[in-house]
């Protein structure tokens, strides 16, 4: 199975639709006509399958704040695979791609929303960490929110431990 990486700027017309309908099959919420739910992202993983996309993640690089320290992070976003394809080891190929993508950079953590046991699988933790996000309905800007909601996981990327007693602050909208 081929994992294809895809900088933003390079996704093709073509490329934003099939991701738009991957998404679309697969969460029930809507991103409207966008191959994203909120923000552009900086790096895609798609799989594909006679040129169809069958499989999607998308990789943020940026800054959030951990306690009172800026701390470099790597976020995953907008995990789906085709319903008809599932169980087929699609998301797990993607998912290594994406650690070793991270691995590549100077993320301290790798961090995403979703507690599911194929990232716990992968040496993703659930953290407890209080965070504060904007919150981006529709994508257009809304209020700040603060959730603690054990939907966050984490993974180091090096020996640097994730203290969940800090608040986190991502500096914008959730990955």
């Amino acid at each position: 199975m081929q994992v294809e990486r895809i900088e933003e700027m390079r996704l093709t017309a073509d490329d934003e639709v099939q991701i738009n309908a991957l998404i679309l099959a697969a969460f029930d919420d809507s991103f409207g006509d966008r191959s994203f739910h909120q923000q552009r992202h900086h790096v895609r993983l798609v799989v594909r399958e006679a040129n169809e996309i069958i499989g999607h993640m998308a990789i943020c690089y940026r800054v959030i704040r951990l306690g009172t320290q800026l701390v470099t992070v790597a976020g995953l976003a907008e995990v789906a695979t085709s319903p008809s394809r599932r169980g087929k080891g699609i998301a797990g190929a993607m998912l290594t791609a994406a650690i070793t993508e991270v691995e590549r950079t100077r993320a301290k953590f790798f961090i995403l929303f979703g507690n599911r046991p194929i990232y716990a699988g992968r040496g993703f933790e659930v953290a407890s960490n209080r965070v504060k996000y904007t919150d981006m309905t529709g994508a257009n800007t809304a209020a700040t929110s603060l959730s603690s909601d054990n939907e966050l996981m984490v993974m180091a990327m090096g020996d640097e431990p994730w203290i969940g007693a800090l608040p986190v602050d991502l500096l914008g909208s959730k990955f």
